[in-house]
């Protein structure tokens, strides 16, 4: 049995609610026709790396989840390919994406407790911008009611503020106002 079955099949006796939902991901898984393969049913559901006769490298596929390996694996093609040398080992598996490096558990707890947020916004930011929340939480204004004490948000059904707007313009480089939403 699969797992979607097993997941219909609980499904079918389980009441589950708009606000049980906590988050959802959705997109385009991007399958790639393997050039060695000999069918279509062996479409890459990971990714392949391909070399042109003028040694352009295109990585194509792959998931999310794997990007770092992803990385690591196209710069290894490259220094090959290329008969490069390089500087040093690769570091991927232990650098911290933007926002990482300062970032607990706690994290929404502290904004919640020293700017006053609502407890899905606070989460809401903790999980967005990692450590970087307490620049948006710095420059978010006072909402002037005992409660939440800061932060206007844009919908009242959802917890974005006004100032997760502005201040993403320049240090996130949006070049449309779509790239603005988390």
């Amino acid at each position: 049995m699969s797992f979607t079955c097993i997941c219909f099949s609980f499904l079918s006796f389980l009441s589950v609610r708009r606000e049980d939902v906590h988050s959802a991901w959705s997109g385009i898984r991007p399958l790639v026709i393997d050039p060695y393969s000999k069918n279509t049913q062996s479409l890459a559901r990971n990714h392949i790396i391909e070399v042109s006769k003028t040694n352009l490298i295109t990585i194509a596929g792959g998931k999310w989840t794997t990007y770092r390996s992803m990385a690591e694996e196209t710069l290894d093609k490259a220094i090959k390919v290329c008969g490069l040398q390089p500087a040093s080992a690769c570091r991927t598996r232990g650098l911290l994406l933007e926002g990482a490096h300062l970032w607990s558990p706690n994290l929404s707890i502290k904004l919640l407790q020293e700017f006053g947020f609502q407890p899905d916004v606070a989460q809401h930011l903790a999980r967005t911008y990692g450590d970087k929340a307490f620049k948006i939480a710095q420059s978010t204004q006072p909402s002037g009611k005992r409660w939440p004490v800061t932060g206007t948000r844009l919908h009242p059904d959802f917890p974005y503020l006004e100032s997760e707007v502005c201040p993403s313009l320049p240090h996130l480089l949006n070049l449309h106002i779509f790239n603005i939403t988390p």
